[in-house]
């Protein structure tokens, strides 16, 4: 089955398990047909992992902990994503254009990643920090929404650009430029007044 599926460690350093290429098909090896079914690999004589299929493409994928206890179940028809730790707690969920993080343990969402924004959240549950991603720059704000650092972002590409960094009372406390993603030029840093403290040039 190592044809179809890879192995990776999610943000929470738990396994999961994903599909190389959806596009394969899965055929009989005798009649030629399209597979459907299950396929199952084993380690120490108990199976811990799962592939569905039906008309020979895989659907559904589970993954369990050597101790037996469910690890992921990924149903592709739905695209949702699930993660469990050994005990059987939820460690991330993943659905449509969101994935969710929790806290170990517990079934508090410690982050909230989506295309755009990613949200971070204390065990009580309040925001702490955001951040929002463009296709020119990378923005992190404080829980009030005040801005906290600005940077510029093209995914795939070396940093070029203005950057910013801010104090918690609002005032600007860096000002610079990266190029091909070194900083470049003329950076300076102020105090939580404005004053100017410190000038560089790259």
């Amino acid at each position: 089955m190592s044809q179809y599926i890879y192995s990776t460690t999610s943000t929470n350093g738990f396994r999961s398990y994903g599909i190389r290429d959806t596009s394969l098909l899965l055929v009989h090896k005798r009649s030629g047909d399209p597979y459907t079914g299950f396929i199952r690999t084993f380690h120490r004589h108990t199976y811990n992992l799962q592939g569905e299929y039906k008309d020979g493409k895989m659907f559904r994928l589970r993954y369990w902990h050597p101790n037996r206890t469910l690890g992921m179940d990924a149903d592709y028809t739905k695209n949702n994503t699930s993660l469990w730790d050994p005990s059987g707690n939820l460690v991330v969920a993943i659905t449509p254009g969101e994935t969710y993080y929790y806290y170990p343990g517990t079934r508090k969402i410690k982050e909230i990643r989506r295309d755009t924004i990613h949200s971070f959240f204390n065990i009580q549950g309040e925001l702490t920090r955001y951040n929002i991603f463009t296709d020119s720059t990378m923005t992190f704000y404080y829980a009030d929404g005040s801005p906290r650092l600005q940077l510029p972002y093209r995914e795939g590409k070396t940093r070029d650009g203005l950057a910013k960094r801010w104090h918690p009372n609002g005032q600007l406390q860096a000002i610079g430029e990266y190029k091909d993603g070194t900083q470049y030029g003329t950076w300076i840093e102020y105090d939580s007044l404005g004053n100017e403290i410190k000038r560089e040039v790259f």
